[in-house]
């Protein structure tokens, strides 16, 4: 607990006494018994003593320049004690709405006896002198009326300007001659017309192909057909002026089926060597020229 003392000023101790010591951030408005409203700024302050050890927590009042003690009720208390008396200090302080912050006091001694020695805590500010009241300012003395001015004297008249000499006309100018038609530009002949263009003559229609005849279809032989069946021989075919035809217009392919449109049946042979890559691709560009022959007639 902490109660006021009224008799305390200051704190009149050393800088080596001061244990630790907390300063509010801001002032706050406070009212303390015996002391108008006011805005203070609050100290909580541990301090050695002979017997112990005391926290006092102080608020220096801004406008009567006073300073409020709160000692702790318990009195000179031992170091174990003094951290939870100085917390409690903080409370009190922090209750009435303000927020604390360490002041540093590990510096040289020096530093530390400068600090201490500029807070109220130790050397509260004096009030300051009462300003006197200005004189009151005497009132001026009345004007006095002025001596009425005499007549001004009539100002001479100034003697009259003579005339000036009348200028000379100036001599009128010379009418400018008047300029030379421009002879006209004479017509552009008109271009003359192109000749049209003479048509171009119609192509004539190309004559449409003749269509081609339809290849006879030729006797399909049966697989199981031998010699005597087809009545001629195998061994030794009979060549005819159209075999011979055939043969060296369509080649060995169609004189081998017997695929010709005009040459008559002949009989089939058995080749003794495969057809070779060439002659089978002379067949196939054959057998795709009548391919399209046929497909041409449709």
């Amino acid at each position: 607990m902490f109660k006021i003392n009224p008799k305390l000023k200051r704190l009149d101790l050393p800088a080596q006494n001061i244990l630790r010591l907390q300063r509010s951030l801001g002032d706050m408005q406070t009212a303390f018994p015996g002391w108008p409203s006011q805005r203070a700024t609050a100290y909580v302050c541990a301090f050695s003593t002979e017997k112990g050890a005391r926290v006092a927590v102080a608020f220096h009042m801004k406008d009567s320049f006073d300073l409020v003690f709160y000692l702790n009720d318990e009195g000179d208390v031992s170091r174990g004690e003094l951290g939870k008396i100085f917390t409690e200090g903080i409370y009190f302080a922090e209750s009435l709405g303000f927020m604390l912050g360490d002041l540093e006091l590990n510096i040289p001694d020096a530093a530390r006896d400068a600090l201490w020695s500029n807070l109220p805590l130790h050397r509260p500010p004096s009030r300051p002198l009462p300003v006197e009241k200005a004189a009151p300012v005497e009132k001026a003395a009345p004007v006095e009326k002025t001596v009425p001015v005499g007549k001004a004297v009539p100002v001479e008249k100034t003697a009259k300007v003579e005339k000036t000499a009348p200028v000379e006309k100036i001599a009128p100018v010379e009418k400018i001659a008047p300029v030379e038609k421009i002879a006209p530009v004479e017509k552009i002949a008109p271009v003359e017309k192109i000749a049209p263009v003479e048509k171009i003559a119609p192509v004539e229609k190309i004559a449409p192909v003749e269509k081609i005849a339809p290849v006879e279809k030729t006797p399909v032989v049966e697989k199981s057909a031998t010699k005597n069946d087809l009545k001629l021989p195998l061994d030794n075919p009979v060549k005819t002026e159209a075999s011979t035809a055939a043969f060296s217009k369509f080649g060995p392919l169609d004189l081998d089926l017997g695929l010709s449109p005009r040459a008559p049946l002949v009989a089939l042979r058995r080749r003794k060597e495969p057809p070779t890559a060439e002659e089978l691709d002379q067949r196939r560009i054959v057998i795709l020229e009548r391919l399209g022959r046929f497909l041409a007639s449709m």
